[in-house]
């Protein structure tokens, strides 16, 4: 099993680093399972490089501890990483997948540390060849919710997460660790400014939503270039 990651910041990650990426363990452990990471770049460089990451037959990408192995790291970088696949054909599509993740990771321009896994960002990479046409788009679906503001931010981030677990909100409040009534103020706001409920149509505003999260102020608006939600 394999995966390929895309790194971009100020420096390449140590060798140390993306052993600890690969082997399921935090950093420091003396246990891992996996074999070293190869074809890494090692120079320091702000140009994006890339290397392939091996693990044991039947693993699983552990996202969280990912990020927590960036997030550690002492200068920031943003990883950009395709899916776990297995032989030549798996090689290949997880390489691809990791360009697809760094296109999006690029396009936001959103300064590490920060992991960007193609699982979540597939439908918003094939969005980002036309980024004018996009932010449009968001702009129309989203109204003054795209606002590039912390306020609107917030709204954003709990809606997201509020339909991602199926407009659950104790799910949403443990996602969020924030208490109930805040999650369903900030859903009333949201809808306030898309002018219906947030599950009605939900298909448009959940990828807008992404596309805030994943590309921030690359789609956002300012306030004087806010629309009005279509209908």
């Amino acid at each position: 099993m394999t995966t390929w990651a895309w790194f971009s910041g100020s420096t390449t990650p140590p060798r140390a680093t993306m052993f600890a990426i690969s082997s399921g363990v935090r950093p420091g452990s003396p246990i891992g399972s996996a074999a070293a990471p190869r074809r890494c770049s090692s120079p320091a460089t702000s140009t994006p490089s890339g290397g392939w990451l091996p693990f044991p037959a039947g693993a699983e990408l552990d996202l969280p501890l990912l990020t927590e192995t960036v997030a550690g790291w002492e200068r920031p970088v943003t990883v950009a990483t395709g899916a776990l696949q297995a032989g030549i054909e798996g090689f290949v599509r997880t390489h691809r997948q990791a360009v697809q993740a760094q296109i999006v990771a690029l396009a936001a321009g959103i300064p590490g540390p920060r992991v960007v896994p193609i699982k979540d960002v597939g439908a918003v990479a094939l969005m980002c060849e036309n980024l004018d046409a996009t932010r449009e788009w968001v702009h129309e679906v989203l109204g003054a919710l795209a606002a590039d503001d912390p306020a609107a931010a917030q709204c954003r981030d709990t809606v997201r997460v509020f339909l991602s677990t199926g407009s659950s909100y104790t799910a949403t409040v443990t996602a969020l660790n924030m208490h109930k009534n805040s999650v369903a103020y900030r859903i009333h706001k949201a809808e306030d400014k898309l002018g219906r409920k947030v599950h009605v149509r939900r298909l448009d505003p959940e990828n807008a939503l992404a596309l805030c999260h994943w590309l921030g102020p690359a789609v956002l608006c300012s306030a004087s270039d806010q629309r009005v939600p279509h209908s």
